[in-house]
């Protein structure tokens, strides 16, 4: 056993207080938990008319997207609100579904901020291809308007602010798809059976996609690799810079584009183990003497580097106290 309250504070709550028998003759003390402010408690069967699978999910959400099949057995929108409510879940508190689905409990979440004005959060996990067909266009749609009807807004909410942010994690079959050897060398035949799949790994598959091809961080916002979606292979662009900030654990507190001519930058400031860090970004491929020199007054005249603990680019630069980060992203990549 272990105490739940101190002396005082249980004083305060004696009305909320009850003793019972359990089973085996063993006394209890519980404290009721209230489901709202008004004190009423959640039931052991819930039976609100309002958590109907049929009219307030699968015909709610054909009323978001126009489409009965986007997404099979959606559940009640008031039934997931009501569950995050007796969790207590607070007005800026962050909720995790390990199964996303329709995205039932992010549209739960924002209906939640919609009516006290909340910054509550949500992460949802979802590896079904109706993330992009019923679970995305739901959220946005949620954010935008609160009531639809046929797949068009009854009405518009300008009150809320929204930022969806996800990521596609690569899949062991995509890596599989994405190595690519070198040539054959005499040096390989050499080597016992038992060797020969360590060193390709190591040496005949280094300028792989999925292994990191260091020589294409001159282009980093065009990094591709073959992704495999519904049995049929696409080649999609990579979010190298996103990668990195994870693989530092970069906590982002700004994130810039900035245009010089042609030239693109894409600036990250943040935090990483308490040391202020900006990463910058920008295509550097067939560079001269004289972009790197520009590339310097640039950061100069932008003031990106100033007051800064550490300053990562990606390739090289001719600015001091620079780091190019190709190889901490190289080696972090394959760190345990």
């Amino acid at each position: 056993m272990t105490w739940g309250y101190g002396v005082e504070t249980l004083s305060e709550k004696l009305s909320e207080t009850i003793a019972r028998t359990d089973r085996h003759g063993n006394i209890r003390i519980a404290i009721k938990r209230y489901l709202n402010e008004e004190g009423m408690l959640p039931k052991t069967w819930w039976g609100k008319t309002e958590y109907s699978s049929t009219q307030y999910g699968t015909i709610f959400l054909t009323n978001m997207l126009g489409d009965s099949l986007a997404f099979m057995f959606p559940k009640s929108i008031h039934l997931v609100e009501d569950c995050l409510r007796v969790s207590s879940l607070g007005k800026n508190d962050i909720v995790l579904d390990y199964f996303g689905g329709s995205g039932t409990t992010a549209h739960a979440t924002i209906n939640l901020n919609r009516q006290d004005e909340g910054n509550r959060k949500y992460i949802l996990i979802e590896m079904g291809h109706h993330f992009d067909t019923a679970l995305m266009p739901r959220i946005k749609k949620a954010v935008y308007a609160e009531k639809w009807k046929d797949a068009k807004p009854v009405s518009r909410d300008s009150r809320l602010s929204h930022i969806i942010k996800y990521q596609r994690i690569e899949s062991y079959e995509d890596t599989l798809n994405n190595i690519e050897f070198n040539e054959t060398d005499n040096e390989r035949v050499l080597l016992t059976d038992e060797h020969q799949l360590s060193y390709m790994l190591e040496s005949d598959t280094k300028e792989s996609p999925t292994l990191l091809n260091i020589s294409e961080l001159q282009n980093p916002f065009s990094y591709q690799l073959d992704i495999v979606k519904d049995m049929q292979t696409q080649t999609e662009t990579i979010d190298l810079p996103e990668t990195f900030n994870y693989l530092i654990d970069l906590s982002v507190q700004k994130r810039q584009c900035l245009q010089d001519d042609d030239r693109r930058y894409l600036v990250y400031k943040g935090i990483v183990e308490q040391k202020s860090v900006v990463i910058i970004w920008r295509e550097t491929a067939g560079w001269k003497k004289e972009n790197y020199e520009r590339d310097y007054q640039f950061i100069q005249e932008q003031e990106l580097i100033e007051g800064m603990d550490e300053v990562y680019v990606n390739t090289n630069s001719i600015a001091p106290n620079v780091k190019p980060l190709d190889p901490l992203f190289k080696r972090l990549m394959f760190s345990e």
